[in-house]
C-alpha cells in the first residue's frame, strides 16, 4: 500500500492546561506531487494559522472556532511525506511561536480531554479517501451544551465555517507561495488516493481527545471504607 504521491502533513501542536495535544491535516498536490517545504511556505502557513487560532465563531465567512482559552497554539509542523508514508526530507519544519497563542473563548472551564471533531468530507465519501477528521482542543461547542447534552446546531454550523476558514487561510498561503495545493484527505489503501476537502461537518455531541494526559496529576483522593 502507497500513497498516490508526495503530499504535505500540517501538524498543529500545543497545550491544554498542560498537557501536549496535536491534530493534523493533509495538503495535497493539485498536480503529481509536492517539492520540500521552504522556509517561507513554513512561516507563511505559521502566520496564517496563527491569525486564525484566536477567532471566534462568526455566521459569516472569516470566523474562527472559538477555541477556549486553555487551548494554547505553540508551534505548527509542515513536512513532505513520500509514498512510502515516510519523512522525505532530512530536515524537519517547525515554525514555534514567540508565545503561545491562546483561544479567544473563556467562558466556562473545560475538561482536560473534551474535543470537537471536525470531519471533512470528500466529494465521494464512499470511495476511498473519502472522510477525515481533525480533532481540535475544547472549543466553545465543546463546553457550551444544553440539558440533552449536545451543542446547538447554530454553534455546530458556525464551528464547521471556522474550520473551512482555517482550510482557506492555510491554501491562501500556499497560493501566494506559488505552491499548488487544496487541503484534502489522504488514503493508502492500494495504489493510494486523495480527495479534495469539499465539506466539513461538526457534530452536537463533543467527543474525546484520543491522546491520554501525562502531565496533570491525577492526585487521587482514597477513602477507607469504615
Amino acid at each position: 500500500m502507497a500513497y498516490a504521491s508526495s503530499f504535505h502533513r500540517l501538524v498543529l501542536i500545543g497545550t491544554v492546561y498542560n498537557d501536549t495535544w496535536n491534530t493534523t491535516l493533509s495538503m495535497v498536490p493539485v498536480g503529481s506531487g509536492l517539492p520540500a517545504v521552504s522556509s517561507a511556505l513554513l512561516n507563511a502557513v505559521a502566520v496564517n494559522v496563527g491569525t486564525w487560532w484566536p477567532k471566534l465563531v462568526s455566521a459569516s465567512p472569516g470566523g474562527g472556532a472559538s477555541m477556549h482559552a486553555v487551548s494554547k497554539l505553540v508551534s505548527i509542523k509542515l513536512n513532505r511525506i513520500g509514498t512510502d508514508g515516510l519523512y522525505m526530507d532530512p530536515v524537519a519544519m517547525e515554525s514555534i511561536y514567540g508565545s503561545p497563542i491562546a483561544g479567544g473563548f473563556s467562558t466556562l472551564n473545560p475538561l482536560p480531554q473534551v474535543t470537537t471533531v471536525a470531519t471533512l468530507r470528500g466529494t465521494s465519501e464512499r470511495a476511498h479517501a473519502g472522510k477525515g477528521r481533525m480533532y481540535l482542543p475544547p472549543t466553545r461547542s465543546a463546553v457550551e451544551i444544553a440539558s440533552d447534552g449536545r451543542t446547538s446546531t447554530t454553534l455546530a454550523g458556525d464551528t464547521a465555517r471556522g474550520v473551512i476558514t482555517l482550510i482557506k487561510t492555510i491554501v491562501d498561503a500556499y497560493n501566494a507561495q506559488g505552491v499548488g495545493a487544496v487541503a484534502g484527505i489522504a488514503s493508502r489503501v492500494g495504489a493510494g488516493a486523495f480527495q479534495n476537502v469539499a465539506k466539513v461537518s461538526v457534530g452536537r455531541v463533543p467527543d474525546t481527545m484520543r491522546s491520554r494526559r501525562n502531565k496533570q496529576l491525577e492526585d487521587p483522593q482514597t477513602v477507607i471504607i469504615t
